[in-house]
């Protein structure tokens, strides 16, 4: 039994030689939308490749303004005390704040040891923890599999083992070549 609706046929299929001649065109159809989808990558892949040098040139040009003005910027903090960005003709130029973030004190200190430290502190910093629960998918289908649960034990915890049927379409391109 199909698991959806097939969307509305085009056409009804009288029989299976019928069926075949559909197959035909489906194959006739696909290879023709595949040589056009190759056609349209290597125009894509030329237009890429011509437009590529420029790019990259114009994209370390940026870098490289941007890495000048920043070392003028730092060498100058004290332009920035009260303002923090200095408006100048073709821009901005400043420094903003990141958000907080949380992060080790230095190389010493790994995530896996600061865990750790905030598991071995008890109580006061267990919320500084995260657990993350879900259920396990896989060892409910490995239990269903192996018969150590059944439709009722799984229906009894809001869970049922669902598979559809669905439709293949396998074309053989080499009967139209």
């Amino acid at each position: 039994m199909p698991a959806k609706k097939p969307n509305k046929p085009a056409i009804e299929i009288r029989d299976y030689d019928h069926a075949d001649a559909v197959l035909r065109e489906a194959c006739v159809d696909a290879a023709r939308l595949s040589r056009v989808e190759g056609e349209l990558n290597a125009e894509l892949t030329a237009v890429r490749e011509r437009y590529e040098a420029v790019i990259t040139e114009l994209r370390a040009r940026l870098e490289a303004a941007k890495a000048s003005l920043e070392r003028f910027a730092a060498s100058r903090m004290a332009d920035f005390a009260a303002a923090r960005t200095r408006d100048l003709v073709h821009g901005r130029i400043g420094w903003r704040l990141t958000p907080p973030a949380v992060k080790p004190i230095n190389r010493k200190w790994t995530w896996a040891s600061v865990l750790d430290v905030i598991e071995g502190a008890g109580r006061k910093l267990a919320h500084w923890v995260r657990v993350k629960r879900e259920v396990d998918k896989e060892a409910i289908l490995a239990d269903y599999a192996a018969s150590r649960v059944g439709d009722t034990d799984l229906a009894a915890v809001g869970l049922r083992i669902a598979q559809d049927e669905q439709f293949v379409l396998d074309l053989n391109l080499d009967s139209v070549r």
